[in-house]
């Protein structure tokens, strides 16, 4: 079957890549012809130059110009149709099934992609339509109601399936009938082909765009210190670690999560990967993250992993993570979700 999929690859962001990768691999293993819908309105393209490109610090410039490259080098990976940018290119094109997500897709009045009906179906021949994970991120639907354009969307979708609670509630009050929610199509491999080992061994890895306090770096220092181990930073610049690799691709990226000794994370596949990888790991939340995290923590049991001060990376990293437990609980995960995808695309 030939399937088209619609998500956000594109934005130099290492969750956002991997993720489409890894439904485009969990497609292909179930036999099908897939196809990364590579559009990107020109406004939408102009708003990430804009956010990456346009600042007045010079190493933060340089930065995200090596990223740019670096994950350009990348998108080799990815199945790609040819670079689409407006609606009625879109429109010459023909699938036999079309998935949305995962992601932010529904995320309609967010500041830098704005709302595009065709991440909600528009535009798009298909037989078929679904979704796989959507997400509408922390947008409030109350607040800012969905248009009668996006409910009639949404209703004309086969099958749905949501990627977090809050997701659930808004694609629910607008369905009015159950959506399923599925694992983040991180969680389905096991392993990634295209990791790239680290140069470095008995590291702490920190992936966070946290602002760290004085006494919390201090704190840090002194405990990698002490357990001999270097501190590693990757995607968010923060100038005390020992080494900084704020603007390399998602191959070596995965590689640093892969080979760390424990982690340090804020952000929502920074937990998914340290998860993938069976890792020692604390989460620093904030309210951009924890809504996004509430459904896979709750299901795996890890919610214990929050830290509320620095000072309990101690008593996280020496309870540690029984990966027995969790890795059962992926594979009933991922069952979840493979089997969502057999039954919503078998009508084709």
């Amino acid at each position: 079957m030939k399937i088209g999929i619609l998500t956000f690859f594109n934005g130099l962001n290492h969750g956002a890549f991997l993720q489409c990768y890894a439904l485009q691999k969990t497609l292909e293993s179930l036999g099908h012809d897939v196809h990364i819908i590579n559009y990107e309105k020109k406004e939408l393209t102009f708003n990430i130059i804009k956010v990456t490109l346009i600042t007045y610090r010079l190493q933060k410039l340089k930065n995200n110009i090596l990223k740019w490259i670096n994950f350009n080098k990348e998108l080799h990976h990815l199945n790609r149709t040819p670079r689409i940018t407006t609606h009625q290119q879109l429109e010459k094109y023909h699938f036999d099934a079309l998935v949305i997500g995962s992601d932010i897709v529904w995320h309609y009045n967010n500041k830098l992609f704005s709302f595009d009906s065709a991440y909600f179906g528009k535009h798009i021949n298909a037989s078929i339509k679904i979704t796989y994970a959507a997400s509408a991120g922390h947008l409030d639907y109350i607040k800012v109601p969905p248009t009668t354009e996006i409910i009639e969307l949404m209703r004309s979708f086969s099958q749905v399936s949501v990627r977090d609670f809050h997701t659930r509630k808004f694609a629910e009050q607008v369905l009015q009938r159950e959506i399923p929610i599925v694992p983040d199509p991180t969680l389905l491999l096991n392993e990634y082909d295209i990791v790239k080992p680290a140069a470095y061994k008995n590291y702490l890895l920190i992936y966070a765009y946290h602002k760290f306090s004085i006494s919390e770096i201090n704190y840090i220092k002194a405990y990698a210190k002490q357990h001999q181990l270097r501190i590693v930073n990757v995607g968010y610049t923060q100038n005390w670690c020992d080494v900084n690799l704020a603007s390399i691709g998602p191959a070596k990226w995965l590689g640093l999560f892969r080979d760390a000794t424990c982690i340090i994370t804020g952000t929502f596949h920074g937990v998914l990967f340290s998860i993938v990888y069976n890792k020692q790991f604390v989460i620093i939340g904030n309210d951009n993250i924890n809504p996004k995290l509430e459904y896979i923590l709750q299901e795996l049991n890890l919610f214990n992993r929050y830290i509320y001060q620095i000072s309990d990376i101690d008593n996280k990293f020496k309870n540690t993570v029984d990966y027995i437990e969790v890795n059962c609980k992926l594979v009933g995960l991922r069952k979840i979700a493979i089997d969502y995808l057999n039954e919503a695309l078998k009508h084709v």
